[in-house]
This record gives C-alpha cells, structure tokens and sequence, in this order.
C-alpha cells in the first residue's frame, strides 16, 4: 500500500481518535487546514503538502501508524463469549471533529465506544446522524450568544451509509406521532 492508501486506511477508523500521536500525525501533515477543520483528518489529508507524503520521514510515522492499527484489528476480542450489546444514545462525543454530541452524555457515551472497542467487546453504538451536528456557541460584541449549525459531510468523516444486498440505501422508519420518518441508516 502507498502512503496515502495507508493514511485514508487511518482516517477510516475512528481508532485515531484516541491515539495522540496519530492525530499529530494528521496535523503534521497540512497544520492550517487540520485547525480549519476541527481536526479532521481527511481534510488533512487532502490539503496536505504532496511533497510531505512523500517524505520519508512521514511514510515511517505513517508505517507504524497504520501497523498499530492492523494489530489492534487483529488482536483476538477479549470477551468474544459475551452477548453483544447495543448502546443507544442520543449523542456520541467519539471526536471534536464529528459533532455529535453538546456535552458530558455524549462524552461518556463516546468514551463506553472506545473503551469497548479496546476491550474487544461485541458492541453497536446507535444514535442519531445530525448533519448540521449540534451548534456551536459564540458571542457577539455585546455579549449575545450566536449560534451556527456547521453542516457534517460524512465524506469528511469515517462514514458510510448502510446499503443493502441490492446496494439500495437501508432506511429505519421512525414514527413521531402521526408522522413516520424515513432514515437511512450510516455506520
């Protein structure tokens, strides 16, 4: 694999989220566009400096980076033998950059992900997809708060909608009331 294969392979999993120096390693890569991003790292990727992906001091950092992540995909779960387990919330805090969650639930809920993910326990996180995400907070000049909804575009993110045996997008069906709500499912 290129070095660029092995960084989008990264980027996909949302293990990086956790392992401090594989997010420097995003950074390093375009350090304005990661900060202009949230810290995304398939921003960075794709604003990164083609001179920099060909280093070789970068192709080590990524080698072992991506090693790492190919032994933790395949260390054998430690408690394969217990049920799986489905975890509904409303929020996930996995990364600053997927703005799922607003506060202290959605980190907690986030941290049970990857605290699991690190145990090998059989474990589904369901929630919602907002793609305006929750707002982000400011002030104005005379103190009064402003609200912005940045829109989430899963093909910045590790995304992918959900598709069925005949690639047709699998939908959940939501009834509010009188109201059904057709979602399509993203994993």
């Amino acid at each position: 694999m290129t070095t660029r294969e092995k960084l989008d392979a990264l980027a996909a999993n949302l293990w990086w989220s956790w392992q401090p120096d594989v997010l420097d390693l995003f950074a390093s890569l375009n350090p304005e566009a990661f900060a202009a991003s949230v810290n995304t790292p398939a921003i960075a990727i794709r604003e990164a400096d083609p001179k920099k992906l060909a280093s070789k001091a970068v192709a080590a950092k990524v080698d072992a980076a991506y090693d790492r992540l190919q032994a933790y995909l395949a260390a054998p779960g430690t408690h394969a033998d217990t049920p799986r387990t489905a975890y509904f919330c409303m929020e996930y805090g996995l990364h600053e950059s997927l703005n799922l969650y607003s506060g202290g639930l959605g980190i907690l809920a986030g941290d049970h992900c990857k605290a699991a993910s690190d145990l090998g326990v059989p474990f589904t996180a369901i929630g919602l997809f907002l793609r305006d995400g929750y707002f982000q907070q400011s002030f104005d000049a005379t103190g009064w708060q402003q609200e912005s909804y940045p829109e989430l575009l899963p093909q910045n993110h590790p995304l992918s909608l959900v598709l069925d045996r005949d690639g047709a997008p699998v939908t959940v069906t939501v009834h509010l009331g009188d109201t059904a709500l057709h979602l399509q499912a993203w994993l």
